[in-house]
């Protein structure tokens, strides 16, 4: 039986190596130019403790000195996938341990789709474990999103930003479909444009919401662990197949039973997160969260004019699904409301101020 682990280290590999791989991540973020400021925030914005250390101890100093390029990028990465793995552990309150101790989690340049999960390989031989693949572009499109969002929302003496949003909000769906190097210039606020406490305040924002999407998507795919959805959701076939170059068979499809366990992982990863909350507006902040994220999807949907994927629900009817869910298990603050009309209408506006985006 082939380690899990191993595999997961392979087909990150085959991705890299990939004509088709989503490779701005290693093309363009790591160029000899790249502020080594925006470099620390992005470690930072982690959060991973291990992280914090190192900055207050000079050992960041030395890795940047002494690295650059891939090795740059795998620190990052590595050091996203841990701390997301210790997220979700937390939001399930590190139940099915007997799941989570063979279960890898990385984070892929592949150009497929944002994430899947496998217990075989491309050829369906059975992994002694569990992998968990997000596409690496994913991380850049949620934060060009949050941003988006931030800047939507700050006060009146930051309005100037306001007028970023759309921009942002479409380099993030041109992002989506195809790696561009422009679409990754603004990533993160400049500190050196703003007062400290402002910006101290706008990063926080901007990665908390972008993380927490990540955090949702984690938990899906993880919900389809542990609801051994594997032996019927058969389209990692596909995913794997864009990867490793092996034939791409789509494998079976059954509409009815495929996006019923869609909507069901989504209900696992929402109720996930809604526990760890500390009160019932931040479990509906986390929601408003995901309800955004699935309307860019549908955006993105317009974009292209067709599916991301046959294999998964309609984005707004699994946002919807998810808002049905919410009003089920806790009352809805009265501003929930006015943020989701907010939500639908500053897209719709996004979205005509760059209609040549689309034509």
């Amino acid at each position: 039986m082939k380690s899990a682990e191993k595999y997961l280290c392979e087909i990150r590999e085959m991705a890299y190596n990939s004509s088709k791989g989503w490779m701005v991540t290693v093309e363009s973020v790591f160029e000899e130019d790249y502020d080594d400021i925006q470099f620390r925030n992005t470690l930072a914005s982690i959060n991973y403790k291990d992280i914090l250390q190192d900055f207050e101890s000079g050992k960041l100093d030395h890795f940047i000195k002494e690295n650059s390029g891939d090795k740059r990028l795998d620190l990052l990465i590595s050091k996203l996938a841990y701390s997301l793995m210790e997220d979700i552990k937390d939001c399930t309150q590190n139940k099915y341990s007997d799941k989570w101790n063979n279960t890898y989690l990385s984070f892929i340049p592949y150009n497929d789709c944002t994430a899947f999960c496998s217990n075989v390989d491309d050829f369906l031989e059975p992994l002694d474990g569990y992998i968990i693949c997000i596409n690496q572009g994913i991380y850049y499109c949620l934060n060009l999103i949050s941003k988006a969002f931030v800047v939507e929302t700050v006060s009146e003496d930051l309005k100037q930003y306001k007028n970023n949003a759309p921009e942002l909000y479409n380099d993030a769906i041109g992002l989506f479909l195809e790696p561009k190097k422009e679409a990754i210039k603004n990533l993160f606020f400049e500190p050196e444009k703003l007062q400290p406490q402002n910006y101290g305040h706008l990063s926080a924002f901007q990665s908390s919401m972008a993380m927490m999407i990540m955090q949702f998507i984690g938990l899906h795919e993880f919900g389809h662990i542990v609801n051994d959805d594997l032996t019927e959701v058969t389209h990692y076939k596909s995913h794997l197949g864009a990867i490793t170059g092996h034939e791409a068979t789509e494998g079976d499809y059954d509409h009815k039973k495929t996006w019923a366990l869609e909507y069901s992982a989504d209900e696992f990863a929402i109720k996930a997160l809604s526990s760890r909350a500390a009160c019932n507006e931040a479990a509906w902040a986390n929601f408003l969260s995901i309800y955004y994220f699935f309307k860019w999807l549908d955006d993105v949907e317009t974009k292209i004019k067709k599916p991301i994927s046959r294999f998964h629900p309609p984005p707004m009817d699994r946002a919807n699904n998810l808002l049905r869910i919410m009003k089920q298990t806790s009352e809805m603050p009265q501003d929930a409301e006015r943020v989701i009309n907010n939500i639908s209408m500053w897209s719709d506006t996004w979205l005509v101020q760059n209609k040549d985006c689309y034509e």
